[in-house]
């Protein structure tokens, strides 16, 4: 009888062995695809749709991250070997340009939107890993002539030319490149601070709610994004693909919360439904970031855009994002002690709050007759974001800096301005809000503590 009963409950044991691994992450994740719409709620503040209820076996951070986890326009760009919808801008055909890598094979090169498909040999062609738009192409081309002379939006070079800038109008000029390469990136590579962000990670782990806020100017905002945008092919902003990021690598649902600019009454777009990525907890997204703003703006209104929800919410990682702004002032302080202002402010009501400051994206390099212009010697503002978070972590709050700037100089290595921009000047585009997003997760969670 003995004998029996333990044969019965090895095979159980089994059974039930067999149908927890019946279910793979993959095939169990509900996601929102990049065609959800945006919400057309007007209130001024609502949670989010409830979302697509989901049967599965959520992902074990217990046994570690799977970088498979992550949606394609997550995978790292800089140590992948497959680059997805890297994007270029021709200006005249004929033009040969320069990706991140040097190609090895090309697998597709479409329409910004991605409903065109261009055809090796005849609309372009691969010359010693580079890429070349043919001279009877169908590949849109803005020409040199336009490009520097072009009516009404332009700004002065440092050749005197005036050069092509606008809100929406660039991205109809670029193409997205797909292609495979063997080469290693030699240039700036952002730094993990998982260490830093260890409790920020526990609560992901251990399955509990957490709330992640951003703050900052029209970048953080959305700007150019053609979700933000309502254009295909709806890439999401880079603070929603980064919380959707961590979703998929710890099996959450993201819930956003629809925020109204009680200034210009307007809101950045979110999804109409939560992005359900697993059971585990929820990601409370709030983004409050408004277009035009300084770290001055934000301190000043700190009350009622951060202050106010944070009451409401918690906040257990801050995000603040400014800087682009503040460029044309001559000294960096300014945002060094703006920051540090909100900062204060904000321990004051989550004394447990994790902080990461975002160092933006350098602007057109050759726009001296811009703003936005900085030399690049004169930009240490990612510097200044590195002492303060210096500052932070040694009196006890986690802190650290997700430089950009230094990303963004490093790809201008190797690539034009124009072909990471939204609008020539100072905003990303969707490949580069890809880039914001993959930098914030590589100094939060770090692509290499991924299996």
């Amino acid at each position: 009888m003995k004998k029996f009963v333990s044969i019965s409950l090895v095979c159980v044991l089994l059974f039930g062995l067999m149908c927890f691994t019946s279910v793979s992450g993959n095939e169990a994740k509900g996601f929102l695809t990049k065609n959800t719409p945006a919400t057309d709620d007007k209130m001024s503040e609502t949670i989010g749709g409830s979302g697509t209820s989901v049967s599965l076996e959520s992902n074990s951070s217990k046994e570690g991250i799977n970088m498979s986890d992550l949606s394609d326009l997550m995978q790292p760009l800089f140590s992948s070997k497959t680059i997805k919808d890297e994007t270029i801008m021709f200006l005249d055909k004929g033009d040969v340009r320069t990706l991140l890598f040097p190609i090895d094979k090309i697998i597709s090169v479409t329409s910004y939107a991605g409903d065109i498909t261009y055809k090796e040999g005849v609309d372009y062609e691969v010359i010693n890993g580079r890429i070349k738009v043919l001279e009877n192409s169908s590949i849109p081309c803005m020409t040199r002539a336009t490009y520097f002379n072009y009516p009404g939006n332009n700004f002065q070079t440092t050749d005197s030319a005036h050069t092509f800038w606008g809100e929406g109008q660039v991205e109809k000029w670029q193409v997205c490149v797909t292609y495979t390469h063997s080469s290693e990136w030699n240039g700036f590579k952002q730094e993990c601070h998982a260490d830093v962000y260890e409790n920020f990670i526990n609560k992901l782990e251990n399955g509990e709610d957490v709330t992640v806020f951003f703050s900052g100017d029209s970048i953080t905002a959305g700007a150019n994004s053609s979700f933000n945008g309502n254009y295909a092919p709806y890439v999401h902003t880079y603070p929603m693909l980064f919380c959707e990021a961590l979703a998929d690598l710890y099996g959450y649902t993201v819930k956003y919360i629809y925020v109204k600019d009680n200034l210009t009454n307007t809101a950045p777009r979110i999804p109409s439904e939560d992005y359900v990525a697993g059971t585990n907890g929820t990601i409370t997204y709030i983004n409050t970031a408004v277009g035009g703003w300084k770290s001055a703006t934000g301190v000043s209104n700190i009350q009622s855009y951060i202050l106010d929800y944070i009451n409401k919410y918690g906040c257990d990682l801050l995000v603040l994002a400014y800087g682009m702004n503040d460029f044309h002032t001559s000294k960096n302080a300014p945002t060094r002690n703006n920051l540090k202002a909100i900062v204060d402010r904000v321990l004051t009501v989550a004394p447990d709050v994790s902080v990461t400051f975002v160092a933006p994206m350098v602007c057109h390099p050759y726009a001296i007759g811009s703003k936005y212009y900085v030399a690049t010697e004169k930009i240490a503002m990612g510097d200044d974001m590195m002492n303060l978070a210096e500052y932070y972590r040694a009196t006890g709050v986690p802190c650290e800096v997700s430089d950009m700037g230094s990303v963004s100089r490093a790809v201008l290595v190797r690539k034009e301005f124009q072909d990471c921009s939204g609008n020539n000047i100072n905003h990303p585009n969707d490949f580069f809000h890809r880039v914001y997003a993959q930098t914030l997760l590589q100094t939060v969670i770090g692509y290499e503590n991924m299996n």
